[in-house]
């Protein structure tokens, strides 16, 4: 088997220049995947004390994800540029069957460019049919 067939990308928020939160990024049904992990990649961070940024992670058990709830031990601030790799853990264990990540921005006029790639784990190969 090749890695191409184990594992699955999804785009969760595209690769682009971010000065306020990012909150419609795209609902990940965990449903079929046995574990993954969120890759953060960040360009550009303008950096200084009043500046903050974070990826959160929110589940839900509708695919609109009404009534999300955050999950803050996957909740990672970015202070850095480069990759952040968040592990999803078990995902056929969870309560709740939808994810979405969202960036947060705060403080005097942030910006950072960031994308939120998820790579899972599929229960059934190949992945990517």
């Amino acid at each position: 088997m090749y890695v191409k067939d184990e594992v699955k990308a999804v785009e969760l928020i595209a690769p682009a220049v971010y000065t306020a939160d990012k909150n419609d990024g795209t609902i990940l049904d965990t449903l079929g995947y046995d574990n993954g992990m969120l890759v953060v990649s960040t360009g550009a961070v303008l950096t200084t004390s009043d500046r903050t940024y974070a990826v959160e992670v929110f589940e839900s058990g509708a695919a609109d994800m009404t009534g999300e709830t955050i999950v803050t031990t996957l909740t990672t601030a970015v202070t850095v540029t480069g990759l952040l790799v968040v592990e999803l853990g078990q995902l056929n264990r969870r309560t709740k069957r939808y994810l979405r990540a969202k960036i947060n921005v705060g403080g005097g006029t942030p910006t950072i460019t960031a994308g939120v790639l998820f790579l899972g784990a599929a229960q059934e190969l190949p992945a990517n049919v």
